[in-house]
Formats: C-alpha cells, structure tokens, sequence
C-alpha cells in the first residue's frame, strides 16, 4: 500500500497530496512573497496528486 503525505501548506488552500514511496527528500526555499516552501525531489514519475480517485488507486496498488 502506499504511503500517502497530505500537505496543506499550498497558497490558495488546496490540499496537496504525494506518494511517499516516490519521494528522496525534500527542502524548504522562501518563494518570492517571501513565504517558506517546501520543494520535494523524486523520481522521474513523481508529481503532486491532487485527484481523490488518483490517491485511492495509490492507495490500492
């Protein structure tokens, strides 16, 4: 099953969400208003899931 991280820290309030399995590490970086970011590296197939089905397929395989 995959470990899911929720990140509720975007600008506009969305709820992000990322495969842990596909994260190596991640830092934070002050964007240009002058708030802290988080910046996550990981492999080529990693990418912010914003979609619920998306996130149950994840949590499925």
């Amino acid at each position: 099953m995959a470990k899911i991280i929720e990140l509720s820290e975007a600008p506009d309030g969305r709820k992000l969400y990322f495969n842990a399995d596909l994260i190596l590490y991640f830092y934070e970086v002050v964007d240009f208003d002058g708030n802290t970011t988080k910046v996550f590296i990981g492999d080529s197939n990693f990418d912010v899931v914003e979609s619920a089905e998306t996130i149950q397929q994840m949590l499925n395989n």
